[in-house]
């Protein structure tokens, strides 16, 4: 609970009083002798008075300090979906409190959307009041703060406001259901779920031809009928079943979160994720998920399964807005999940980061992803754009000079590009509407070993 005192808490009313009282009693000495009591009386009146008020007012600021406060959120905490908060002020004292005003501080980037979070109430003795009011939520974990209690006395002459410091943090899911649905794909990611088929040869479900039987083949695979009509063993042979082992490394520094808020770089990044993981895990492969924020490194091993988009799904809801005063050391993050992961098998990263740092941080990140890269793992860096980001809502002259910033912006970016290019590593630009789906042609092209899709 924290107090702003200052001026012992005089509101201009008050202080109005007691200067009227001051210069009632200096009138004294220059009044005549007839006046002096009269005077003296109405001066010691206003101190009096200003006093009783003080006394009135110290006992409401501890009643006003022992309230309890209790927030009650709304089930739905989806971005983009109101969430309803309402603030119970619950008063166990005796003694009531009128017109107080109570501030509920809820986080900065969310909107209100309906009624207000300050409001003028009657808390009653043993009883309570409540505030209620609904704002739109975004991506990430939030704290609400205070809330912020002005206490006055009756007569207005003094006034403070209390901080309740009552801290209540909320994780908000990314809206990510309909993203894949409305993305155009070639026709082959939409296959029905399950693994994914590769044109290796061994058990499967994809019949690809017979042949006569060699020495080691499973004799569950021996075709009777086809042996009958050659006089020779045949086995049946299929496409063997095939899933990728994925892993999703978000970059949270600040760059991502610069933009107009539900349509920054940041947000379109952990929708795109959450429907990436969906999709992947419902196609069979194995999806991972690595992020660092302000109070959590998260690093989720690959694994597959709605109860792993689950755990992902609350991951990616946890995930704290980056800010300028914090720095998550991107290319240290990528290097202990590798090594967290360890370097049993062949595994793809999928890198989202919009590669707007230093050059020191730059190289140390181009270090990072060759030794990665030399061990036989697939990596590509999907590369949100700012300027794709930035130009969207722009018309007319504006969109058209932006468009040119960001024509010179790529260039700069493909010297970023050709240098990650040189080791092996893809560099796909994206904006709003394509990030998602140019991810997704990556993860298939390598899955069918097409190369040659840049951005």
């Amino acid at each position: 609970m924290t107090v702003n005192t200052g001026n012992w808490g005089l509101t201009k009313r008050g202080k109005g009083l007691l200067f009227a009282s001051a210069l009632l009693y200096g009138m004294v000495f220059i009044l005549p002798g007839e006046t002096v009591w009269p005077t003296t009386a109405i001066a010691s009146f206003l101190i009096v008075f200003l006093l009783t008020s003080r006394i009135i007012f110290e006992f409401k600021i501890r009643v006003a300090s022992n309230l309890k406060i209790q927030r009650i959120f709304s089930k739905s905490m989806i971005e983009g979906r109101p969430l309803e908060v309402s603030v119970k002020l619950v008063n166990d004292s005796a003694t009531p409190l009128e017109s107080i005003e109570i501030h509920d501080l809820y986080p900065p980037l969310f909107k209100l959307v309906e009624g207000s979070s300050i409001a003028v109430t009657l808390v009653p003795s043993k009883g309570y009041s409540t505030l209620s009011y609904r704002v739109n939520p975004v991506i990430g974990k939030h704290c609400f703060k205070g809330p912020i209690v002005r206490v006055r006395d009756p007569a207005g002459l003094f006034s403070e406001d209390i901080e309740l410091g009552v801290k209540d943090c909320i994780t908000v899911q990314p809206l990510y259901e309909s993203i894949v649905r409305k993305t155009i794909l070639p026709g082959a990611i939409y296959m029905p779920g399950g693994r994914s088929l590769s044109r290796r040869r061994g058990i499967g479900t994809q019949f690809i031809e017979t042949r006569e039987y060699v020495p080691g083949d499973d004799y569950r695979l021996i075709e009777w009928k086809a042996t009958a009509r050659t006089g020779r063993l045949m086995v049946r042979e299929f496409e063997r079943e095939t899933s990728l082992e994925v892993i999703l490394v978000l970059d949270t520094r600040s760059s991502m979160s610069y933009g107009v808020v539900s349509r920054t770089k940041f947000e379109y990044m952990v929708r795109g994720t959450a429907a990436i993981a969906e999709h992947l895990i419902a196609r069979g492969d194995l999806v991972g998920l690595a992020y660092s924020s302000k109070s959590t490194v998260a690093i989720i091993r690959p694994a597959r399964g709605k109860a792993h988009m689950s755990t992902l799904i609350r991951s990616l809801s946890n995930i704290e807005w980056p800010s300028d005063d914090w720095s998550p050391g991107f290319p240290g993050l990528i290097r202990r999940v590798f090594t967290s992961l360890g370097r049993r098998g062949r595994r793809f990263y999928i890198i989202f980061s919009d590669l707007e740092m230093g050059d020191d941080e730059f190289n140390e990140l181009l270090d990072v992803l060759t030794k990665i890269r030399g061990l036989r793992n697939d990596i590509v860096v999907i590369s949100p754009f700012t300027p794709y980001f930035e130009v969207e809502g722009l018309s007319g002259i504006q969109g058209l000079v932006y468009r040119l910033y960001a024509s010179r912006s790529v260039k700069e970016r493909e010297v970023l590009a050709t240098k990650l290019m040189k080791m092996g590593i893809m560099v796909v630009n994206v904006g709003p509407e394509d990030l998602v789906s140019k991810t997704l042609m990556r993860i298939e092209a390598l899955r069918t070993g097409v190369t040659g899709l840049g951005s």
